[in-house]
């Protein structure tokens, strides 16, 4: 049994639905925390962006987890993180009528970061939570073909998004899953590449991840910035599995958790990515997805059928199907949720 020291899993990732008003400060309360990131998204309409903003870039910076498109500024999508939530503008982020979903992360210190001998970027702003593995970095790039930038986790991230701020770059994604020579995208949908590329072939340690010249993730004038998760027992897991590619003997994704958020890539399968979370997926075996490099709708599909049980994820998807394509691909994903039970021992609730 996996114990965990968060026994409530909203004090660091919350999950937060609200329908939109179109009215200046209108505060969403009952997160639990206050977030350092938000990723936002109208799941009613199509053809409308994902947000990413983040305490560390400042509350009017948002750029697309959807698109390669750089950083620019709008005053009228947040105007606060606050204690037990955040306060929305009147802007894309509350469409009267539409509704939103929100995914939301807790931040921590943003001083003090480690460093070491081999560290030779040091982060402009940061912000870094040891408590539920979840960092974000920002650095001015420096055209250095190996730079190694402190992450602040204390640990190895196994998963880590870079964006390019200020030039329309596609989201790199590293995944110890893949490797480190593998490369994806959070706001592309082509097959993952190899090559020795983007992470310097380096496996990120405990203080540092690598990072080449290339433009998507270290170009020298344009700031960046990295948002890595490591696991911690209980609440993150960053999975990798073959599939089965058959509608029977399906994959179990043991995480030692009751799953709450669930992204997923296939990294020999194009367009195979998405989102399921317990909003829009209450009870099992879930129909519905977010897709995260696409500007539609939540879309109702079997395509990523699974059960999120307490203590880990079982596809039920049939062959063919976007979570189940083919035998021997590999998938890799990150899972967010909430511990059987807690270091208090209090149980988590199962569904």
């Amino acid at each position: 049994m996996a114990y965990t020291t968060i026994s409530n899993y909203t004090s660091q990732f919350a999950v937060k639905q609200h329908t939109g008003n179109a009215t200046d400060n209108t505060a969403i309360t009952g997160v639990g925390h206050q977030p350092s990131i938000i990723w936002s998204k109208n799941i009613t309409d199509s053809g409308t962006n994902h947000y990413f903003i983040d305490s560390v870039r400042g509350v009017t910076k948002r750029i697309y987890p959807s698109s390669s498109s750089a950083e620019g500024t709008d005053a009228t999508l947040l105007k606060s993180f606050d204690s037990d939530g955040y306060t929305l503008g009147d802007g894309s982020m509350n469409q009267s009528g539409k509704s939103h979903i929100n995914y939301l992360w807790k931040g921590g210190a943003t001083s003090g970061i480690t460093t070491n001998g081999t560290t030779s970027i040091t982060p402009s702003y940061y912000n870094f939570n040891q408590t539920n593995g979840m960092s974000i970095i920002k650095w001015a790039g420096n055209g250095v073909n190996g730079a190694y930038i402190p992450h602040g986790l204390g640990k190895a991230p196994k998963m880590i998004w870079v964006k390019c701020l200020g030039l329309s770059e596609d989201w790199q994604v590293y995944a110890e899953g893949a490797g480190n020579q593998g490369r994806g995208w959070l706001s592309y949908s082509n097959t993952w590449t190899t090559s020795s590329g983007e992470w310097g072939s380096f496996t990120p340690d405990a203080v540092n991840f690598k990072v080449s010249n290339d433009t998507h993730v270290n170009v020298n004038g344009h700031d960046f910035v990295a948002y890595c998760f490591a696991d911690i027992t209980g609440y993150q897991k960053i999975l990798s599995w073959t599939t089965s590619g058959e509608a029977t003997h399906t994959p179990f994704l043991y995480c030692g958790f009751a799953p709450k958020f669930f992204l997923l890539w296939n990294t020999n399968n194009g367009g195979r990515q998405g989102i399921v979370d317990i909003y829009n997926a209450p009870y099992n075996p879930n129909g519905k997805v977010v897709y995260p490099h696409s500007s539609n709708a939540v879309a109702t599909t079997g395509d990523y059928a699974c059960d999120l049980l307490s203590n880990g994820i079982k596809v039920r998807a049939s062959a063919t199907s976007n979570i189940n394509h083919t035998y021997g691909n590999t998938y890799v994903a990150l899972a967010i949720g909430q511990s059987l039970v807690g270091s208090n021992n209090v149980p988590a609730n199962g569904r």
